[in-house]
């Protein structure tokens, strides 16, 4: 089983706990501390996920680096993970609980590329007719591609919609090619 299958198992598991005990904003802001301490820190990610050090040295890790800042439930994962020999996969788990959480607010991740910088006006309107289209309020991240001519491109929840030049440029040469 995958390092994210399995993360995103005790994640569900620990937002769950989370959720009924009605504490959801406490341990969030511990969570995205995490977040932002591991997407800063790569020598901490892989230190957690070292073969040689064991459990109990990279809980003592957690602890030193979050332990005072750390919702008591919060510890209380970190210490469950080093019981079950899991802490190698904490920086996914993190990961894990925040898009859960995110999809429980109604947001999504997508990507907007386009062939030149979009106004904001333009994301506007496209993070607006897209968030209508799906149900949920879309957070785009965006992306020049010289290459796509003219036009954007629009990736969300593993869905591509592709408005450019190039594809149909692409899709006219095919078409010429039966």
């Amino acid at each position: 089983m995958s390092h994210s299958v399995v993360a995103q198992r005790y994640a569900k598991s620990f937002f769950t706990v989370v959720k009924n005990m009605d504490i959801i904003g406490d341990v969030e802001e511990n969570i995205v501390m995490m977040r932002d301490v591991f997407a800063e820190n790569v020598a901490l990610r892989a230190q957690f996920r070292n073969p040689i050090l064991s459990e109990s040295q990279k809980k003592q890790i957690a602890l030193a680096v979050f332990g005072s800042r750390l919702h008591p439930l919060t510890e209380r994962l970190l210490h469950f993970l080093a019981d079950k020999r899991r802490m190698s996969i904490l920086p996914d788990v993190v990961i894990a609980f925040i898009q859960l959480l995110r999809t429980t607010m109604g947001i999504r991740d997508g990507k907007i590329t386009s062939a030149t910088a979009l106004s904001a006006g333009q994301k506007d309107h496209l993070t607006q007719l897209f968030s209508e289209k799906t149900g949920f309020a879309i957070e785009f991240a965006e992306e020049v591609d010289p290459d796509l001519v003219a036009g954007f491109k629009v990736a969300d929840a593993g869905k591509v919609y592709d408005a450019t030049l190039k594809n149909k440029l692409q899709r006219l040469a095919k078409s010429f090619k039966k």
